[in-house]
């Protein structure tokens, strides 16, 4: 076959219905090659924009895909999908989001359901910390706070005029010394600006340093929930 083949025949090939003897002249015909391939192109975007008109738009897969439809119109949906590629990634996409929403949903439910052990400062006495050094691990004058078996005592060394050293012990009526080592504490302004983080050592304590004057927050993460030590003033014109 020396000329080059029509449109038609072009067509006929590329919906598989085309004699033997035009597969062999498009093989070896560079133009024809090209036309079949163009052809094959704008097939391809016709057939796309053909499909695109008769599907359900994005909000009603979505609304499909997490199982919202009223029985009826979810079946037709369903038909749809079944038929059209286009639709079908667009709601395997559709349902992998929403199993990603329903993960955060379910981790920040979690979250809020971990016990939260407000501590309370022992003898009622102000929060603000008084300023003396204290040995890690040794007795302290600082202040003391309970909540059930744990007591946390909190002491503050004065660095410079505009910063200062949180020191923390962590004792339990019910553990040996180095039961809350590898703890995390966190440090907070309210309502939730993260200052610092830290691990407690094997001595049960822990330590923030550079911290500026003002009010904080302390929560550390504990086998029975976190404990949380609320309104802590540092500073405020101590000398």
């Amino acid at each position: 076959m020396s000329a080059h083949v029509d449109e038609r025949v072009l067509e006929e090939l590329l919906a598989g219905e085309a004699p033997p003897h035009v597969e062999e002249h498009v093989a070896k015909c560079a133009l024809c090659r090209r036309r079949a391939a163009d052809l094959a192109r704008e097939e391809a975007i016709l057939i796309r924009m053909l499909w695109r008109m008769s599907c359900p738009n994005s909000l009603k897969l979505s609304e499909w895909a997490a199982g919202l439809l009223a029985a009826q119109e979810a079946q037709q949906v369903q038909r749809h999908v079944t038929v059209c590629p286009h639709c079908r990634e667009e709601a395997a996409l559709a349902r992998e989001m929403l199993s990603f929403d329903i993960q955060e949903s379910t981790l920040a439910v979690a979250k809020r359901k971990v016990r939260r052990m407000v501590a309370t400062l022992m003898g009622g006495e102000a929060a603000t910390l008084p300023t003396a050094f204290a040995l890690r691990g040794a007795p302290s004058s600082g202040r003391q706070y309970q909540v059930g078996p744990i007591r946390v005592t909190l002491d503050l060394e004065r660095e410079s005029p505009a910063n200062y050293t949180i020191f923390g012990l962590i004792l339990s009526e019910a553990e040996d010394i180095g039961h809350f080592e590898g703890m995390h504490v966190r440090l907070e302004q309210p309502p939730d600006l993260e200052v610092a983080t830290t691990q407690v050592d094997d001595l049960d304590t822990f330590v923030f340093a550079h911290v500026t004057p003002g009010t904080y927050m302390i929560e550390i993460e504990t086998d029975e929930g976190v404990v949380v030590i609320e309104n802590l003033v540092v500073g405020n014109g101590q000398q």
